[in-house]
């Protein structure tokens, strides 16, 4: 396999089980393609940059190795583009997504990666929680047209957290 998913835990669970992957697959830092939390989210074109980098044959490493971290943060259309490198990466590659959970990944990205679950997720605040609640109040009392514009906004965000009501 090539391609993995890790979810669950904590972050420094991950980036530890991420760590120990790498050193297993001998990856120097300069082999290495990671892609750090940079805005809201995780665009297309952002993508399309990692998988021309990933073609790049290894420099001092048996394989390239690419981390998207916070992979939760991928756009719809970026985990679209991102299905054909994580079925078919190139020979020399392995691609690893950091996620808190899987929920937010379409199946067809879920079916092609190597899910490692380590245990609990993480807990929510309680701010985190009322706005939850706050969203789910807004979204029982709205109309039809406002919940699905609500949704929208909430999925092209990818923050984790609701916007703003409207």
């Amino acid at each position: 396999m090539h391609s993995f998913l890790i979810t669950g835990g904590n972050l420094n669970q991950r980036q530890t089980h991420i760590a120990s992957l790498l050193a297993a697959w001998n990856v120097s830092p300069f082999d290495l393609v990671t892609v750090e939390e940079a805005g809201p989210s995780i665009g297309i074109n952002q993508v399309r940059e990692l998988q021309h980098r990933l073609l790049l044959m290894p420099i001092n490493s048996p394989v390239t190795a690419l981390v998207i971290n916070h992979a939760d943060l991928l756009t719809t259309e970026a985990q679209n583009a991102l299905l054909k490198t994580l079925e078919e990466p190139p020979p020399h590659a392995k691609v690893i997504l950091e996620s808190q959970t899987s929920d937010v990944f379409l199946p067809t990205v879920l079916s092609r990666c190597q899910l490692i679950g380590l245990g609990n997720m993480a807990t929510y605040d309680q701010k985190e929680i009322l706005q939850c609640i706050d969203t789910l109040k807004y979204l029982s009392q709205a109309s039809v047209g406002k919940r699905l514009k609500k949704i929208d906004e909430m999925a092209k965000n990818k923050t984790g957290q609701p916007p703003g009501l409207i």
